[in-house]
């Protein structure tokens, strides 16, 4: 848990850093990244993509498909959709 949660600041961290230097879709892959290997309910991961995709031009749209909290769902975060 604890080693866990220091992942978990250093993506951001790092998502961080690209966001300052507007590196859009590398802060954007870091993110991405810490919702498949750490927590892919992290809502943390989820605003700060919604930033990134925001300064693109694009939105963000996730919905419980893409959670896979559906009724066929595994629980595991399948992808986000942007939409223009």
């Amino acid at each position: 848990m604890r080693l866990r949660n220091k992942y978990l600041t250093a993506i951001v961290a790092l998502g961080r850093y690209r966001e300052r230097q507007q590196q859009w879709q590398a802060a954007i892959n870091c993110y991405q990244r810490g919702l498949v290997e750490i927590d892919d309910l992290a809502e943390l991961f989820y605003q700060c993509l919604m930033v990134c995709y925001g300064q693109l031009g694009q939105a963000i749209a996730v919905t419980s498909e893409n959670r896979g909290a559906g009724s066929g769902g595994t629980g595991r975060f399948a992808g986000a959709v942007c939409v223009s």
